[in-house]
């Protein structure tokens, strides 16, 4: 899965499921893995969430390459096991996780995984029928902007040497 992530006021994120992608992504790009959910759901019900994730930098957009682990999850609801490569979902900040997320599901989009990291909460919610993807809502912390600021430093004047990668 590709996930893009804007790290200027507005975040997005992408979804590609594919090795090739983040093969080639990572010769070009400095590519950071991060953790999975630490506490989620799927559909409401407690659940594992698990996948590898690098990040990348473009410019002003911010790309994740997912790989699922877990089946029963957001990235296999739209991009199915063995259907190859596909955009998954674009992310924005929230500074009022519990009250946007209500907002969205009042409207209609059901969320389909939520939780947690270490310090901040995320939640897919399929938004398909109004965007063509899922929207991932993440909660806009000190520790997660410094994060992605980090890596949209480091890309700023890499020359495609030595990727940062995160442990």
């Amino acid at each position: 899965m590709l996930g893009l992530l804007m790290t200027s006021k507005l975040p997005v994120t992408l979804g590609l499921n594919s090795l090739g992608w983040a093969l080639f992504l990572s010769r070009i790009m400095p590519l950071a893995p991060l953790t999975p959910s630490r506490i989620s759901t799927y559909l409401g019900a407690p659940s594992e969430l698990a996948m590898r994730i690098g990040i990348a930098q473009a410019g002003p957009l911010q790309i994740e390459l997912i790989q699922p682990i877990t089946e029963q999850s957001a990235y296999r609801m739209s991009v199915p096991a063995g259907s190859g490569q596909g955009f998954h979902h674009i992310g924005i900040w929230t500074e009022n996780f519990d009250q946007d997320l209500a907002d969205l599901n009042g409207l209609g989009y059901e969320t389909i995984n939520a939780g947690r990291t270490r310090s901040t909460d995320f939640a897919y919610v399929d938004a398909r029928p109004l965007l063509g993807c899922m929207l991932e809502i993440v909660t806009k912390t000190p520790l997660a902007e410094r994060r992605f600021s980090e890596i949209a430093t480091a890309a700023e004047d890499w020359q495609g040497d030595a990727p940062l990668r995160y442990a």
